[in-house]
């Protein structure tokens, strides 16, 4: 029995393995040997490249919709993992303005979100019907552009599970909840690779219905009307 070390550095913009809906990006490493009496021995074994992601600190986002003055302010961790949970912050400001002794103010009725996975692959042809493709915005070379999007995980914030805190006369709402990755299929990290033409990446959608009314000053307590937006 013979002992062969063996040790290989693997250059950063590779990128991992990946077991997607659209590719299937493996590493194998292979040996032979060959005996003194002519034998030919070999040996294979599929090695799995992880990416090492540190949590790091926690991320702000600020959304502004306009026409109103409402601005939304999201406090969450930058890295979620496939077995873990997202934590969100959400802190709502400019519910309230007054315009010609009126007092409008906007209630959050529902609150969703959902995490989407895109994926995309560009598949390069062989020589025989490269002819056949036309060129791609993104690329000089000629390939198919596949693509897909799947939700892998999503929910409603119910108002009685997981309340929101409401404060009428600041014009502020405030949440806290718990975000989590339930998909029948496999979810796939982030992936980016020019080279290979794959890139795989997450987005986090939130949606808010809220509904404004309408009062006179003096009778703040006194609804007098309701859009939904």
């Amino acid at each position: 029995e013979h002992r062969f070390p063996v040790s290989y550095l693997f250059k950063g913009d590779l990128p991992a393995t990946t077991h997607s809906h659209l590719q299937m990006l493996d590493y194998h490493f292979t040996a032979t040997a060959t005996t003194s009496e002519g034998e030919t021995l070999s040996f294979g074994h599929t090695l799995e490249l992880k990416r090492a992601i540190h949590p790091g600190l926690p991320k702000n986002s600020i959304r502004i919709f306009p026409p109103t003055n409402i601005q939304a302010k999201l406090t969450y961790t930058p890295i979620i993992y496939p077995t873990g949970a997202l934590s969100i912050t959400m802190h709502v400001s400019g519910m309230n303005t007054t315009r010609e002794k009126m007092l409008y103010r906007w209630r959050l009725r529902k609150l969703s979100w959902r995490i989407e996975e895109h994926e995309t692959k560009l598949s390069y042809p062989c020589p025989e019907h490269v002819d056949r493709i036309t060129t791609t915005n993104d690329s000089q070379s000629r390939a198919i552009k596949n693509t897909e999007i799947k939700t892998i995980g999503e929910a409603e914030v119910s108002a009685h599970k997981t309340p929101w805190k409401t404060d009428v006369s600041a014009g502020e709402v405030d949440a806290e909840w718990t975000c989590e990755i339930k998909s029948p299929r496999k979810v796939s990290c982030d992936v980016v690779s020019p080279s290979y033409g794959l890139h795989i990446s997450h987005h986090f959608i939130l949606e808010m219905v809220v509904v404004e009314e309408a009062a006179r000053i003096n009778r703040p307590n006194a609804t007098r009307w309701a859009v939904f937006l």
